[in-house]
């Protein structure tokens, strides 16, 4: 299936989703800005790789929202036995995602613990489940997608509160701001409420992380970027990595590190330097 109209889509299929690949999701955006390089994304496009944790995180997801990928146990303790190496080859051929017995219980114990949140859970209800958007970004003109784990319906009294679903190590205010700074989730915050608006869906939804920590006692948070300076300063890399890919896409040029660089040794290392020379 290809999507040529801007809108929401919420009967499309996770593959037909990552196959829509002329337009620019958050991780692609991601992608083009240092420490990355247009050449590092141009070389991803059209690449799919199965990684333990994406299946962690689909199973987790499905558990959580009701709807998603579905999932099949093994009774084996890791994977590398020869049954389980196959086991995981057929489920990945059957569109399946595979679990050992002790991911599917750790997955369950997690859901258990955001439905039994006194917040979490209201996030989650009213809704779609797996949404997919597309929109044309107004002020550069590259197609822009994004997939919600869950959209609630729009109420006219109300601001939309779009909920995010993730799994961590931590779950404190402090650690989870690092990861998402590590792994762009504060971009994702900015490019998921920038299709809303060009949806014309809200003008000024909120966009909150619901975190689940992996270990026992699998501890929820709700989580939101709420600093309008750093929120400016993400939607002005956001708009860089835009019109960077709009530019890379015109004249089919996708460049990679750029020059002669100037090295600065890190702060950990300057530290044992003086230790050493003391």
């Amino acid at each position: 299936m290809k999507i040529t109209k801007p809108g929401l889509y919420p009967d499309l299929s996770d593959v037909d989703y990552r196959a829509q690949h002329e337009w620019l999701s958050v991780s692609g955006a991601n992608k083009l800005l240092p420490p990355s390089c247009p050449a590092k994304y141009r070389a991803t496009v059209g690449v799919e790789e199965h990684k333990a944790q994406f299946d962690f995180g689909k199973a987790f997801h499905a558990a959580v929202l009701g709807d998603g990928s579905a999932t099949e146990c093994i009774a084996a303790e890791n994977w590398r036995t020869k049954e389980a190496r196959e086991f995981r080859a057929d489920c990945y051929a059957r569109g399946v995602v595979p679990l050992l017995v002790a991911e599917a219980n750790e997955i369950d114990a997690m859901a258990a613990a955001v439905k039994a949140h006194d917040t979490a859970p209201h996030l989650f209800t009213g809704g779609t489940a797996e949404v997919s958007a597309f929109w044309v970004d107004s002020a550069t003109g590259v197609q822009c997608k994004a997939r919600f784990d869950y959209l609630p319906e729009k109420q006219d009294d109300r601001r939309l509160i779009v909920p995010d679903l993730k799994s961590a190590v931590s779950a404190s205010p402090k650690d989870f701001a690092s990861a998402a700074a590590r792994y762009g989730y504060v971009m994702q915050d900015r490019h998921y409420t920038s299709g809303l608006r060009h949806l014309g869906i809200d003008q000024d939804p909120a966009f909150v992380f619901v975190v689940v920590e992996k270990d026992t006692p699998y501890l929820p948070a709700v989580m939101q970027f709420a600093e309008p300076n750093e929120l400016r300063l993400v939607e002005t890399a956001l708009d860089k990595a835009l019109r960077l890919y709009r530019d890379c896409l015109a004249t089919d040029t996708w460049p990679g590190y750029p020059g002669i660089s100037q090295l600065s040794l890190p702060t950990w290392h300057l530290y044992d330097l003086e230790e050493m020379t003391a």
